[in-house]
């Protein structure tokens, strides 16, 4: 297995951006906290993996579960454990999330893996997906990078940087798939990440019923903020400026298009794309 000290140097450079949401980034956190809110009756313990700075994990803290936090990257616990000051029912663990051997098998009634703890693991995604679904009693619920939003995001990493058409874009196409090592030509395209891996629904899907889940949804997330983005250069109003009542029925409405318009569609333009829920 490669040396994640480049994830973790990857996830600590950007740990002072993880909460400033812009657009559809505001509304892709509002959709899940609406599909989160959905499963917590019944649910005394939660695990949030890739808890980052404690986007979930904190405001679930404060409503009384009892709350543990994993991410690889110290400086963004460091973060989540300044914002948690004075809670004693949350606790932080700096770890891999492919290996969890720290937790016992079904230890926790709902798991949380959301945005980079999956796709952000490369080719040892399954691995994070299959340890997810190991300490899971009840419920999971995990967000990832949607493959049709990344294939466009390939392409113009490439066409900015060379000019051209490069092998990553195929190998997006193809397998969903980056590693910054695998093509010579990769070393000129403007993306820092070491290692990436993108799903369709479908293919999250597969993964969690190959763990042994019954999947209750596997879908597109904030393509209707993806889309509306292209007409904000001719608008005034931001996504995150909305009257409140508006942004209500806003995010009653991307919800919406995503189950019953576009299931399959592109996602949010940033952060993850895809939206599934699955039980033990």
């Amino acid at each position: 297995m490669r040396d994640s000290s480049s994830i973790v140097e990857w996830w600590n450079n950007i740990s002072y951006l993880e909460e400033i949401d812009k657009d559809d980034e505001y509304i892709n956190r509002l959709l899940r906290w609406k599909e989160i809110r959905r499963h917590l009756d019944g649910v005394s313990t939660i695990l949030d993996i890739g808890g980052a700075t404690g986007a979930f994990s904190i405001p679930l803290a404060k409503e009384g579960f009892e709350v543990t936090h994993v991410d690889i990257s110290p400086s963004m616990l460091d973060l989540a454990r300044q914002k948690a000051k004075g809670m004693s029912n949350i606790h932080f663990i700096e770890a891999n999330a492919a290996h969890l051997d720290m937790f016992q098998d079904a230890q926790f009634d709902l798991v949380l893996n959301m945005d980079g703890a999956i796709s952000f693991s490369g080719n040892h995604a399954s691995k994070v997906i299959s340890e997810s679904c190991r300490v899971a009693k009840q419920k999971l619920i995990v967000t990832v990078s949607n493959t049709a939003c990344m294939i466009a995001t390939w392409i113009n990493y490439s066409l900015q940087s060379t000019g051209k058409l490069t092998p990553a874009v195929f190998e997006m196409l193809e397998n969903g798939y980056w590693d910054k090592q695998q093509f010579p030509e990769n070393e000129e395209l403007n993306c820092t990440m070491p290692m990436f891996k993108a799903y369709s629904p479908k293919e999250i899907e597969e993964e969690l019923r190959t763990n042994g889940m019954e999947v209750k949804t596997a879908r597109s997330l904030g393509t209707l903020s993806h889309l509306y983005l292209l007409h904000l250069r001719n608008s005034n109003v931001t996504l995150d400026e909305m009257e409140s009542e508006t942004l209500i029925q806003f995010i009653d409405l991307c919800e919406r298009y995503d189950i019953e318009i576009m299931p399959n569609g592109p996602g949010s333009f940033r952060r993850s794309g895809i939206i599934a829920v699955a039980e033990k």
